[in-house]
């Protein structure tokens, strides 16, 4: 860090509000349109990953907490 802060006169910033910063763009980033299709990447890694056993659970804490809509995750079935 030192050779950054003397040669590129970077100033690093301070942990807690870096930190702050990531938390409040992944925040963001639940629910702009903008990021939509990243987000759905990482929710299916998530589903599949942590949550195999009862992704709808996981689908609808994550529709509750965000006021998303996450349904096209849950393919309907047709009755017989």
């Amino acid at each position: 860090m030192s050779k950054a802060e003397k040669h590129l006169n970077w100033t690093p910033t301070v942990w807690t509000q870096a930190i702050q910063s990531s938390v409040e763009f992944y925040e963001l980033a639940m629910t702009d349109t903008r990021y939509q299709t990243q987000r759905d990447e990482i929710i299916q890694i998530l589903a599949t990953q942590l949550y195999a056993d009862d992704k709808d659970m996981a689908y609808e804490a994550l529709e509750k907490i965000y006021n998303i809509d996450l349904s096209y995750f849950r393919p309907e079935h047709d009755e017989l």
